[in-house]
């Protein structure tokens, strides 16, 4: 096993970079209430979004505006408003109890 010295490190350090991009088209539809974002199966991976926490999570969009530049971002986080069930399931769920 070879250690590196301080000064090789800097060096080899000055030939690889920390950057990796993960870049997908996503496709979106329309349900005719709401727009519906479908996230390809890498990204959610990525994004740790699963069929099993997909009620439990949930993705938060900023837009900001600053010094004329406009910023673009999301992420990932717990759900902060609780799902709502449609009253057709909620009624079904009632009479097959």
């Amino acid at each position: 096993m070879t250690v590196l010295n301080k000064e090789e490190e800097k060096a080899f350090r000055k030939y690889v970079t920390n950057e990796d991009c993960i870049q997908k088209e996503s496709s979106l539809s329309w349900d005719g209430s709401n727009l519906i974002v479908r996230i390809p199966k890498e990204m959610a991976e990525y994004l740790d979004l699963t069929e099993k926490n997909r009620f439990t999570k949930s993705i938060l969009f900023k837009i900001k505006e600053k010094e004329g530049q406009i910023i673009k971002t999301f992420e990932v986080i717990d759900r902060t408003k609780q799902r709502k069930i449609r009253k057709e399931k909620h009624d079904k769920q009632k009479t097959t109890k």
